[in-house]
């Protein structure tokens, strides 16, 4: 469960990302019942706005520091909502 401030999320999945060896994808599943809809969408625009920076800039400093053996890449497809292709 990924529950706090932008940088208390990134930190959670960067950790995660350490502790499988890499991640490919994220994705983020929010219960339409437990935020009203102005929440849910702040919440949606933190993750793009604040945590995936953050989350990117750390993986492109790893992919940069000595030994890395695979680049790091990180990106954010955009919000689909249920039943959309």
């Amino acid at each position: 469960m990924l529950i706090g401030d932008a940088e208390t999320v990134a930190r959670k999945v960067l950790y995660v990302n350490e502790v499988l060896g890499g991640l490919s994808r994220i994705t983020f599943q929010m219960g339409v019942s437990a935020l009203p809809p102005d929440k849910m969408l702040r919440s949606i625009e933190l993750l793009g706005t604040r945590v995936a920076p953050i989350i990117g800039q750390e993986l492109r400093a790893l992919d940069r520091s000595p030994g890395a053996s695979m680049p790091a890449q990180f990106s954010i497809d955009p919000p689909r909502h249920v039943g959309q292709r």
